[in-house]
């Protein structure tokens, strides 16, 4: 047991009042001679012990009544295990969860309101000398500390509070908590962590365990347990982009629920109008994927959204956005040293749709210092060396959604290719040559993209033979599309940031065999620029909130960008003049939708931003074992009044109300015994 005011104990000795009085006010009878009555000196004598009897009771009485009044101002504490039993001044440290799961809208409101108002009350608890530190979870930097007396800027900073689209950083807010606490002169040490406590990034989270000088409570928010769909993700299917042409968009939904749900009403949007619509049902925990295809009405860059229209109580992840860019036209750099290995591809190139690619020629040599920027696609062909500068710029060229298709040259430097151009597309490099008139095509998957309607499902393509072929090595990350017979590569694929490489291992001309005569050679080099040129299916989401991004355009003016937020606001970028074009960075992603990146006032690049994955489970943790693993104490929403909640927790389970009505019926008997004495004597 302990004392809340222990000053009040002083008075105790108060209660020797009623003894004292009683020593010094017996009454002493006179004595008075008589006759020798034996019958009234018996009857004396009892008399006396029950006056005597009946002082004792009243002594008593008002001996415990003084000291139950002492015990009620000193305030008596059944002492816990983790209650100080103190009542000095108090450095108080709360964590409000400012989230995406803030925003989570449960039966009693929305969690990030919840939150506060239990914030708001733990402020008011302050004593004169306590210190209040308001940490936001989301938004640690603005860590927030007055002294109690000044808790109104407390409660005015928890007012501007909003919901933010990001996760919470935990770790960091711990470590603020814990720099307070070690710089802190005050005696008793409180952290307060208020949450809905939903998901398992919790698991992940590293808390140093309490000690007698810091005590640690969890205060959790919103239901236990909330039914909640979400869009995971949206991949887009079509290997090649051309306007006109249907675009298919493959979404996973998912259901977070302990029960199934039928008929949930699924949209996809083009520019802020739906284009398609679809009735979904989803198992119980289960995931269902659907494909949308629609024909945009326009080229160029568009902004998409898959939205699910139930009413949900996480709203942010019932959405999620995209971009598309349709081009009106690939724009080719063509870099082939040889006159055959140019006719070869004009051929190629001119045979499919000749509205739709575009070539350009590059000088053997002017190519690698003169800028990428304007072009869609580079195409080298029997290329021997590649300068490191124009390497460089090559790998930022690819790796911000630009496409590069390469064939070899049977005088190339497979060395100095290796160390410079083919090092920074991630390509593991050469192992030697092969030449052998007997080698053709081994078996591959007709299923690829990229001959997605160059066969009927009958046929199958006639093996080349190959005379002469680089020896490329696979990485890990490479794909052989197509296979040579003796295992070796004779196409690969490699994907570098947003953009795609290919690499044939042959030359184009006929030194590498008769691939360039037969049917295959045109429509396979023509296709092989349209898939480069399309999106990945990476590149349709390209940011996560939370997150600071770098934004590099291949572009020969360094001038200032504006980008435009979700919501309508805008930020002017600074301009960073790097190898390969202009540099932008952009600072924390606090909103999800589409960004607009601007140029002159004109729209240059469109970015879509989503909330990161893994949040959309609502389902609380285990408070039990999460208290008992970090040494907390948790504070339940249903105990009523959160003031009573936080002293029991501070000082253990107070006794002085059952010792404030002892006293009061101490009084009540010590009123009655003496009345009914009184009316005898």
């Amino acid at each position: 047991m302990t004392f809340l005011h222990t000053i009040f104990l002083a008075v105790l000795i108060a209660s020797a009042i009623p003894i004292l009085l009683h020593i010094f006010s017996r009454q002493r009878l006179p004595l008075i001679k008589f006759s020798s009555l034996e019958f009234l000196k018996k009857l004396q004598k009892r008399k006396t012990r029950r006056v005597k009897l009946r002082q004792l009771i009243l002594l008593a009485i008002r001996t415990l009544a003084i000291a139950a009044l002492v015990m009620v101002f000193a305030r008596p504490a059944l002492h816990s295990g983790e209650a100080s039993g103190s009542a000095a001044s108090v450095e108080m440290v709360i964590i409000l969860d400012n989230g995406i799961h803030s925003s989570t809208e449960s039966r009693d409101g929305q969690l990030l309101k919840l939150s506060v108002e239990v914030c708001r009350q733990l402020v008011e608890l302050a004593g004169r000398g306590d210190r209040i530190t308001l940490i936001p979870s989301a938004l640690p930097r603005r860590t927030f500390t007055v002294p109690a007396g000044q808790r109104e800027l407390i409660v005015d900073r928890l007012a501007g509070i909003e919901p933010q689209f990001t996760a919470p950083d935990y770790d960091r807010s711990i470590a603020i908590a814990d720099s307070i606490f070690s710089t802190s002169d005050l005696f008793n040490r409180e952290l307060y962590l208020i949450s809905g406590f939903y998901g398992s990034n919790w698991d992940s989270l590293d808390i140093n365990p309490s000690t007698d000088k810091v005590r640690r409570f969890i205060f959790p928010v919103g239901q236990k347990v909330l039914d909640n769909l979400s869009v995971s993700q949206i991949r887009l299917k079509n290997s090649i982009i051309q306007r006109g042409d249907p675009v298919e968009f493959e979404v996973v939904f998912n259901n977070y629920s302990k029960r199934s749900v039928d008929d949930v009403l699924v949209s996809l949007y083009l520019d802020d109008e739906r284009v398609a619509q679809a009735s979904l049902s989803i198992p119980t925990d289960g995931v269902v994927t659907k494909i949308f295809s629609v024909v945009p009405e326009h080229s160029g860059l568009i902004a998409g959204k898959v939205k699910i229209e139930d009413i949900d109580p996480l709203p942010v992840d019932s959405r999620r956005f995209f971009t598309l860019n349709i081009p009106d036209s690939s724009r080719v750099l063509c870099v082939a040293p040889a006159t055959v290995d140019s006719i070869v591809l004009s051929a190629a190139l001119s045979g499919g749709n000749t509205d739709f690619i575009r070539l350009y020629w590059g000088d053997r040599t002017g190519w690698e210092t003169g800028s990428l920027a304007g072009y869609d696609v580079l195409l080298l062909a029997g290329v021997n060396s590649v300068s490191a500068g124009a390497a460089e710029r090559v790998g930022e060229f690819v790796k911000q959604g630009g496409g590069v298709v390469i064939f070899q040259g049977k005088d190339s430097d497979l060395a100095e290719l290796s160390r410079s151009l083919w090092q920074r597309l991630g390509f593991a490099g050469a192992r030697g040559t092969i030449q052998d008139g007997s080698i053709g095509w081994g078996k591959f998957d007709l299923q690829h993209p990229l001959f997605r309607g160059m066969f009927d499902k009958t046929g199958s393509p006639r093996s080349p033979s190959i005379t002469f072929a680089v020896d490329l090595a696979i990485g890990k990350n490479d794909q052989v599309i197509i296979p040579l017979s003796n295992g070796r590569p004779f196409l690969l694929e490699r994907q570098v940031g947003r953009g795609r490489a290919l690499m044939f291992s042959i030359p184009i001309s006929a030194e590498g065999g008769s691939f360039i005569y037969s049917g295959m050679a045109a429509p396979l080099i023509f296709r092989a620029v349209g898939y480069v040129n399309s999106v990945s299916e990476e590149g349709i989401s390209d940011w996560t909130t939370g997150s600071n991004e770098r934004i590099l355009l291949s572009s020969p003016q360094a001038v200032t960008a504006r980008l435009e937020f979700p919501d309508g606001d805008f930020t002017d970028l600074p301009p960073r003049s790097v190898v390969g074009g202009v540099e932008y960075q952009v600072s924390r992603i606090n909103l999800p939708g589409v960004y607009n990146l601007k140029l002159n006032k004109q729209i240059t690049a469109r970015y879509a931003a989503n909330i990161p994955l893994g949040w959309s489970d609502l389902q609380k943790i285990d408070l039990d074992k999460f208290s008992k693993r970090f040494n907390c104490i948790i504070l339940k929403s249903d105990t009523g009044d959160l003031n009573e909640a936080v002293y029991t927790a501070r000082f253990g389970r107070e006794l002085w109300h059952p010792i404030a009505v002892i006293f009061l019926l101490l009084l009540v008997a010590e009123s009655l015994i003496g009345r009914a004495w009184r009316k005898k004597r």
